[in-house]
């Protein structure tokens, strides 16, 4: 009887570690990986950040293989939240130069983040708010978080130039710890950064603060079609021809109706470093050369013609390929300035459907601007 007594107490025993065992294996937290963030940023009217194989990239983060996609407005402050699991807790716009509120909103945002929170944050499109006084708080907002360069300070007093910014700070027990972090006057930015599951290790870490120079600035206009004011109807296609060749172009076709009808897109506060030219070529879409009189293709810096391209109109034969067009922009060097991209029919506006392939400005960075 005792030894079927023993067994039995052993078999319970047993049973019972057993259980014990097996609720905690299912309970244990599962063991995290490290994670890989992507912040590419930049600022209005800045060149576009290249990243890996020469890929030309706008405003984006990335976490693992995840594009995150931010609704509404282009321009603001993208922020994506990993929680101290570092799973993707959300993302999203603060859109900085709309409203106040936005930046109490992010402030709120920021001070609720519990210990291990990880933010990544990178600026889109024109993202500084209206006052000086906000640009001040956000400047001790962004300190706070362990950045070093006062974004909005360097922007100026004036706001300009425009830049990018780009952080990834973790939330520690004394604090937030910055963990890399990238700023640009001239270009957009990529900051990547892999993430250790061991947070604890990041405790005294300081993270390296990229400032990103380039040799010389290219400026696609056609990719800032978003910042265009002021102008007729654009479109934007890869696929409209000229002579049957296809390039990406701006649509500017010239309005049948109006006292002056004019195709017009213009920029503003568009910024000219050292030696800078407009370069493009220009034709009239295919299908339209048999009836159009042909039209002149001009480009105006702060309303002053700087060149113009005359295309089967005023003597000149209407040729049905592509036409190069460069425009040397030396006298407006080192200044923010109105561009215009206009095309004057100047007779009738039949069939006038211009496209400008690739608008471009090109400006050398002289050692001043270092």
């Amino acid at each position: 009887m005792r030894a079927v007594l023993s067994l039995a107490l052993a078999l319970l025993f047993l049973a019972v570690l057993g259980n014990v065992v097996m609720r905690f294996e299912h309970h244990a937290s599962p063991t995290r990986a490290a994670v890989h963030v992507l912040v590419v940023a930049k600022g209005r009217l800045l060149q576009r950040a290249q990243y890996g194989d020469g890929e030309s990239l706008g405003s984006i983060i990335q976490v693992e293989d995840t594009n995150l996609s931010f609704d509404g407005a282009p321009a603001g402050l993208r922020v994506a939240t990993l929680s101290p699991s570092l799973a993707l807790e959300g993302h999203e716009l603060f859109a900085l130069a709309s409203s106040a509120d936005e930046l109490a909103r992010l402030d709120r945002h920021v001070a609720r983040a519990p210990v291990g929170t990880v933010l990544a944050l990178g600026t889109s499109d024109a993202y500084l708010p209206p006052a000086a006084a906000q640009r001040a708080s956000f400047d001790a907002l962004a300190a706070r978080l362990g950045s070093s360069v006062a974004p909005f300070e360097l922007d100026g007093a004036g706001g300009t130039p425009p830049s990018s910014w780009a952080l990834i700070t973790l939330r520690g027990a004394r604090g937030w710890i910055k963990l890399a972090e990238s700023f640009s006057l001239d270009s957009g930015i990529v900051l990547a950064f892999t993430i250790d599951p061991d947070l604890t290790r990041y405790a005294d870490y300081r993270g390296e603060t990229v400032l990103v120079e380039t040799e010389r600035r290219e400026l696609p206009l056609h990719m800032e079609l978003d910042a265009v004011d002021d102008s007729t109807a654009i479109g934007f296609t890869f696929t409209m021809g000229v002579g049957g060749v296809p390039k990406r172009a701006v649509f500017a076709p010239v309005p049948t109706r109006g006292k002056r009808p004019l195709s017009r897109a213009v920029w503003h506060a568009v910024p000219l470093g050292e030696a800078p030219r407009f370069r493009a070529e220009v034709g009239l879409r295919d299908g339209a050369w048999a009836r159009s009189n042909g039209v002149v293709f001009q480009v105006l810096v702060d309303d002053e013609i700087a060149g113009e391209l005359a295309l089967g109109t005023d003597g000149v034969p209407l040729d049905q390929g592509w036409q190069p067009f460069e425009v040397d922009l030396a006298p407006w060097a080192h200044r923010a300035v109105v561009l215009e991209l206009r095309v004057d029919p100047r007779g009738d506006t039949e069939d006038d459907w211009a496209l400008w392939a690739e608008p471009t400005i090109t400006s050398a960075v002289g050692s001043n601007e270092r």
